[in-house]
Formats: structure tokens, sequence, C-alpha cells
């Protein structure tokens, strides 16, 4: 295989769409294992509180480590999921994602000043190169949300849908017993 140059590997590797091929690849040798990440890497979804766990035990940080291949990440999970504690759990993997380009997140509840803060604090410098941003099933009052996007200078893609608006201080709706308030549509520059 040393005789084989890397471009042709690299061509190779990017036509494979089966991530247990890909899982494979990486296995094989150090010319193939870089390749092979950076497809295994691209996109990320933490569903579950569970899953950014054992990424935060299992995942080396660094510009070697896979943070810095993730450009798409996904938050979401049970309503309760999406807090501040969640997010300062794995606050140092957060703002190792430099090349963090489309950020969707779902299920947000009880969208405050203090949860755009920690939200921010948690990914540090990682939002400044996002893109694509989707929010889904989010409870936020409007200036809340406006504060939130107003972090994001590079911001080209704007996604929101279901935005359930707080009913009164500390309670919310409940988006499984109440219909939705609304949906926004969809804004591109």
């Amino acid at each position: 295989m040393s005789g084989l140059p890397q471009e042709l590997i690299d061509h190779i590797i990017d036509h494979i769409d089966d991530r247990d091929s890909l899982k494979a690849c990486s296995l094989v040798c150090r010319q193939w294992s870089a390749h092979s990440r950076k497809h295994l890497f691209v996109e990320i979804d933490f569903t579950f509180v569970e899953n950014l766990r054992r990424w935060c035990a299992c995942i080396r940080l660094g510009l070697s480590g896979p943070s810095s291949l993730v450009e798409t990440l996904e938050i979401s999970g049970s309503s309760a999921s999406v807090d501040p504690s969640t997010l300062s759990n794995g606050i140092s993997h957060l703002q190792s994602f430099s090349a963090l380009r489309v950020l969707m997140i779902r299920r947000w509840r009880v969208m405050t000043a203090d949860h755009v803060s920690s939200m921010v604090d948690s990914f540090g410098s990682s939002l400044k190169n996002v893109t694509r941003l989707t929010l889904g099933e989010i409870v936020v009052h409007p200036a809340t949300l406006m504060m939130f996007i107003s972090h994001f200078p590079c911001l080209d893609d704007l996604s929101i849908s279901t935005i359930y608006l707080p009913r009164a201080l500390g309670r919310t709706r409940d988006p499984h017993r109440e219909p939705y308030v609304g949906i926004v549509p969809t804004y591109q520059r």
C-alpha cells in the first residue's frame, strides 16, 4: 500500500459512504486514518445528555483531536436536556469545535438570558464561524432569541420552527398538551 500516492487514497476514501467501512479504514494505517476521521467526525449528534458525556470521556482535545473536524453539530433531546448544567459539563470540548459551520439546537426549554450566556460561554469562539443555525421546539421570549442570534457574526441561514412563548415567569407552555404559538419561516441572507 505504500506505493499508492496519498491523493489516490484520499480520493478512494472520499467515495466511501458507510460509517463501518470508514471506521475500518481509519484503523488500516496512518495514511488512511486522518482522511477517514475527517469523514467520520464531520457531523456529530448529541441527541441525549449521555452522548455528550461519552464524547467528553472518550475524545481527546486539541488540534489533532476529532473535535477540530466537526462541521455540523446537533444538540437535542428531552426538553430538560439542553440546559446550562448540561453544556457546562462539556465546555472544553464544545470550545474546541473550531471547524463548526452548522449548529442545530432542538428542544431547548426556558431560554432565558442566563441560558443564552451559558450557551455562548460554553461554545466560546466556536460560534464565530457558524453560517447556518437551526432552532426548533424552543421556549423563548423574542427579545432573548434576538440576543442569542446576535452572537453569530457569520450567519447566512437561520431556520426557526415551532417557538413556544413563555406564559409567565417560571411557567411555560407544554408543547405536548397545547398547540404551538407559530412557525417562523426560514430566513436566508
